[in-house]
């Protein structure tokens, strides 16, 4: 049997109590607990027992029963056709009192309840096990559920599967190529002793749908077994089709199974109905007569379910209606969140005392963000300052985390199977920038709840993008959602729906997918596609102004939600990394995409009846530059020092050191710099720099919101001049209520123009990117249904990235200069290489042409702009030149001032926020 665990040796016998059977005639078997002989097979017959010996062992309908294991759990064995002995020998099974010392650690206040049957589990990881029983009379949870088991794991990181012995040194051998994971103790009791001889494959079971992840962390059993096999299969009770809160299970389940193993695993279809499991399947299908189990025929079956291609697929991507596991309701509680009403939840993620109870979300973390000050890649972890974690509605905070938690930061990368996105910056906390946004927006009356309710929109968005929601009118009603709207609109958008492969429309969908990205340059095409899986649309157009890809969900602009159906279409591996800081992943790039998305004409604000909506427009961006710059001293019209913000010069924000202005009352010393944001957001305004010809400064005109190539957002006169436009108007929110009406004036005349923007793609390098991605998606979306082939999609994205690698280059020539003069591709490639191979990116030939964006984010020195172009360029090319991103982020670190990420105009908020996999952050030794 298993061996004693040391706590529970400490522990001495107690005499167990008397208990009684009735075998059928006028005798009793009363007294001793029955005894098991594990060499002896076992059947229950109907013989007549003539001859009880109570000495030793205890024998009942003929069968000597093992050693603990009392006569009133029989019946639990025998509905399951569980063989007692092999049972007893396998997880320890026998029977326990009323005593606490029989009940575990940490379950002896069960005891009161009365006695029950107690499982010892064996752990893949090499620990003693854990322990679980079955109270003969369940309570009731805190929310009304009935505990049929009761487990005393509490290990955080995973002692939570239940497998038995043999199954443990099936693992240890590695000789399996299949694994079954069953939910609950009885059906991987029955599972495991079905394939008892079968080395090829592995049994695991969860203790309940969710029992397989515990504080947020999935077992590492499960994803180390899962790791080593070639196939997996998931045996949940039939209801995981019908009951969200198992398909949610089944569904989480399935996105760390694929980050073990790169496949989806398998859900049969059982030949049952409700909430009955296998175990219910093959007691009452494959039962002899003398009421054995026919393990052979039952094996044979399940084998044949398995295999069957229609019987056995991956979970459908149709979810049922109803309620998950977590609740909107003000304080984060368990099992209950209700995610069909998590538009209203941006406020109720936090509770009251500021402490995230996280456990409750375990199975629900998508995304965990990290705040970091400090990458140790030498000691493989991660000085953590703070984490925030994205559900299903929304992004908690967790202030307080357990330290063994954070020093396993690298772990989690594997064992729990999640992506990890890391903010590799040295002056952001990723809990109080949320906070401090939230906090802000609520001051100014614009409640991000509020909004979420009035717009019914999910407020899903993470980071800055939840200000940006908050106070740039992004979730307006008429403004994204008309974008969205007009989409799912226009007659001559193309469509593919792949929320369902299984359709009729399969293959017609499949070959429109071909045929569009075969069919020559997409970014010449002036249609839409549209690509939809479940409630999410990706939406894009050879184009759009400035050539920027969006991606959309119906009800929402959070990257969040991009992720979870790039996960769900193409799988979890893959990653939305572009040039755009991860597509839209904070306040800088949803600044460049209204710039893309509402780019104005030249000579459009020349017309004084589009001068209104013109200052509109040019508001927006202008909002952020406000909320990001501080007070305004009014006495004498020039900004002030804001407590809790530092870094102004002679009255206006020094480039590097601008504090986001509201951190600095609720959260003294955090400080949410937008220096390299306000310059995105000037990128976005002006393009093509901020001067006229003549030097001078003249506010309200695309190109000339700086004077003498200084930035000048936070210049007091400007932003009087932005406050100025929304008082007009009534006030913020009624800018924000009006803006999509406002917009309407000029989108005929916007959408006109779109043809013309040329196909060299000679604006900034992000907006070329922004096409790559987009590209990249459809190819993506066409290989991932068998559209096209591999070869083809390598082929289309080498020719979509011969284009871009182009408009760089030509770029480079238009806007920078310096020692090394012109460049071709050759040249820039070659550059690169170097600068990337050598760590060394202090090339002196490279320089700024006059005041181009006024790009000395650097500082004054001209040439490390020219350094900053080459890291964003070198983050593009990087992969394609046969260069792994592992190089890529300490050279960027290394070019920026003091080792400053986040003052790397171009490259550092571009790529030192990029989705990581384990082995890209934590690489056992440097990659070539």
């Amino acid at each position: 049997m298993m061996g004693t665990p040391s706590w529970l040796a400490a522990i001495q016998p107690v005499e167990k109590p008397t208990v009684t059977k009735d075998t059928g005639d006028a005798e009793s078997v009363t007294g001793k607990v029955l005894e098991l002989h594990p060499t002896q097979p076992v059947s229950r017959s109907a013989a007549k027992v003539n001859d009880l010996d109570t000495t030793d062992s205890e024998v009942v309908d003929g069968e000597e029963m093992p050693e603990g294991i009392e006569t009133q759990h029989l019946d639990w064995f025998d509905s399951r056709g569980i063989p007692l002995e092999w049972a007893a020998y396998e997880v320890d099974a026998r029977s326990i009192a009323n005593r606490p010392a029989e009940w575990p650690e940490g379950l002896r206040g069960f005891a009161e309840t009365g006695g029950g049957i107690r499982f010892t589990y064996a752990s893949i990881t090499g620990g003693p096990g854990w322990d679980q029983c079955k109270p003969d009379n369940p309570t009731k949870d805190e929310n009304g559920r009935t505990r049929k088991y009761v487990g005393n794991s509490g290990d955080t990181t995973g002692e939570r599967l239940i497998i038995t012995k043999s199954m443990r040194a099936r693992f240890e051998a590695s000789e399996y190529k299949r694994v079954i994971i069953t939910e609950g103790t009885g059906q991987t009791l029955v599972v495991s002793w079905l394939y008892r001889d079968q080395d090829e494959v592995l049994v695991i079971g969860v203790p309940g749908c969710w029992g397989w992840s515990a504080a947020g962390i999935a077992a590492p059993e499960l994803h180390a077994a899962c790791a080593k096999a070639q196939e997996v299969f998931v045996l949940f009770d039939k209801d995981v089709l019908t009951n969200p809160y198992v398909y949610d299970a089944g569904a989480r389940i399935s996105t760390v199974v694929d980050g073990a193993t790169g496949t989806r695993p398998r859900f049969p279809s059982l030949p049952t109905s409700g909430t009955q499991g296998v175990d219910d399947w093959v007691a009452g299908t494959f039962r002899r007569g003398d009421g054995t189990i026919d393990d052979v025929e039952a094996r044979r079956a399940l084998n044949n379910l398995m295999k069957s291609k229609t019987a056995s697929k991956p979970l459908s991507a149709k979810r049922p209606a109803g309620k998950g596991l977590l609740t909107t309701a003000g304080v984060v509680r368990t099992p209950d969140i209700n995610r069909d009403e998590c538009s209203i939840s941006m406020r109720d993620p936090y509770v009251p005392d500021g402490t995230v109870t996280i456990a409750a979300f375990a199975p629900y973390i998508e995304r965990m963000y990290v705040a970091t000050s400090r990458l140790d890649k030498k000691a493989r972890k991660i000085s953590v300052s703070d984490i925030a974690v994205q559900t299903p509605i929304g992004l908690l905070r967790v202030e307080e985390w357990p330290t063994e938690h954070l020093n396993r930061i690298d772990d989690w990368l594997t064992q729990a199977g999640y992506p990890l996105g890391v903010w590799v910056n040295s002056d952001g906390n990723a809990a109080q920038i949320v906070a401090a946004m939230k906090n802000d927006a609520e001051k100014r009356g614009i409640g991000i709840t509020t909004m979420s309710q009035e717009t019914g929109w999910t407020t899903t968005a993470e980071g800055c993008a939840l200000y940006v929601e908050a106070v740039g009118g992004i979730t307006a009603d008429g403004y994204t959602r008309s974008d969205s709207k007009a989409l799912l609109d226009d007659p001559n958008a193309q469509r593919f729906d792949l929320s369902d492969l299984e359709s009729a429309d399969d293959e017609a969908q499949r070959k429109a997918l071909r045929e569009t990205v075969l069919a020559g340059d997409l970014f010449a095409d002036p249609t839409w596609w549209i690509v939809t899986a479940g409630n999410i649309m990706w939406a894009g157009s050879g184009h759009i102004p400035e050539g920027m890809t969006f991606l959309l969900g119906k009800s929402n602009w959070g990257k969040s939600a991009r992720q979870r159906a790039v996960a769900k279409m193409f799988g979890p591996e893959y990653k939305m990394e572009t040039l755009l800081g991860k597509n839209i992943r904070n306040g800088s790039d949803i600044a460049q995409g209204l710039h893309n998305a509402t780019a104005i004409p030249d000579d459009f604000a020349e017309d004084e009846n589009n001068q209104a909506s013109y200052n509109e427009q040019v508001a927006i961006l202008d909002m952020l530059a406000r909320r990001a710059g501080g007070s305004e001293d009014e006495s004498n019209g020039r900004q002030t020092k804001r407590e809790g913000t530092r870094g102004w010069v002679n009255g206006d924000p020094d480039p590097s050191q601008v504090a986001f202005s509201g951190s600095g009352e609720t959260f003294p010393g955090a400080e949410l710099r937008f220096s390299s944001r306000m310059r995105v957001l000037t990128v976005a305004i002006g393009p093509n720099g901020w001067t006229k010809a003549d030097g001078t400064d003249r506010f309200g005109d695309w190109k000339t919101l700086g004077e003498s190539g200084t930035l000048r957002l936070g210049h007091a006169s400007y932003l009087r001049w932005v406050a100025g436009q929304i008082d007009r108007v009534g006030g913020f929110d009624a800018w924000v209520a009006g803006l999509g009406k406002r917009r309407e004036a000029h989108k005929d005349l916007l959408w006109k123009r779109a043809p013309e923007i040329p196909k060299d793609l000679n604006r900034v390098p992000l907006v070329a990117a922004g096409r790559l991605v987009g590209w990249e998606l459809l190819v993506e979306a066409a290989l991932a249904t068998d559209a096209i082939t591999v070869d083809e999609a390598e082929g289309l994205k080498a020719k979509a990235f011969e284009v871009v690698l182009a408009a760089m280059v030509k770029h480079y020539n238009d806007h920078l200069t310096g020692d090394v003069g012109r460049l071709d591709k050759a040249a820039l490639l070659s550059l690169i290489r170097e600068a990337i191979a050598t760590g060394d990116w202090d090339v002196t030939g490279l320089g700024t042409k006059g005041n181009y964006g006024s790009a000395r984010t650097m500082g004054a020195d001209h040439e490390r702009d020219g350094q900053a172009y080459v890291c964003l360029i070198a983050a593009a090319v990087a992969e394609a030149v046969g260069i792994k991103r592992t190089k890529v982020l300490p050279a960027l670190r290394e070019a920026s001032e003091g080792g400053k990420p986040q003052d790397l105009w171009w490259g550092g908020k571009s790529v030192s926020c990029y989705w990581v996999k384990r082995e890209d952050l934590f690489p056992d030794k440097p990659t070539d």
